[in-house]
């Protein structure tokens, strides 16, 4: 069983990462221009626009550093559980793809499209993110170490 959860927490961990280092591109590459082109008005100010642009970016961007963070995070934790498992390691690792989804996911699409009850979102999966790494925590104190490696 211990196999399978880490086999699956890899496979996690690539395709948060991997979408993580996407998204990171499409925001540096081809994100302004979209957002200038999308809140570019005949009667909005330029000034505003470039502020609006800018903050959208920073969202962007923060949603991306977490998002590669927490799938980091989710490979360790797969090695680490591929020899000492804990059910509190899967516990952790599943609160920080749902942390992904929520928190990153939330700030993407308050970065591409206007304000919305989404928002709300975003602190719930900050709560994951934080959750998880309280399991790990645990999970950490309470894994025995050896300090042979043949035992």
């Amino acid at each position: 069983m211990g196999r399978i959860n880490s086999k699956w927490m890899l496979v996690f961990a690539a395709a948060i990462v991997g979408t993580g280092v996407l998204l990171g591109a499409i925001g540096s590459h081809a994100l302004r221009g979209y957002l200038f082109t999308r809140l570019s008005t005949s009667s909005a100010d330029a000034q505003d626009v470039r502020d609006e642009v800018e903050l959208r970016l920073s969202q962007w961007e923060k949603g991306v550093q977490y998002q590669i963070y927490h799938g980091l995070a989710i490979l360790g934790i797969a090695c680490v559980n591929l020899f000492a498992r804990h059910a509190l390691l899967s516990l952790g690792s599943n609160l920080f793809v749902v942390g992904v989804v929520l928190f990153s996911g939330t700030l993407y699409f308050i970065a591409l499209f206007d304000s919305s009850p989404v928002v709300m979102l975003a602190p719930i999966g900050g709560i994951c993110f934080m959750l998880g790494w309280v399991c790990c925590l645990i999970a950490f104190l309470r894994i025995e170490t050896h300090t042979n490696p043949n035992s």
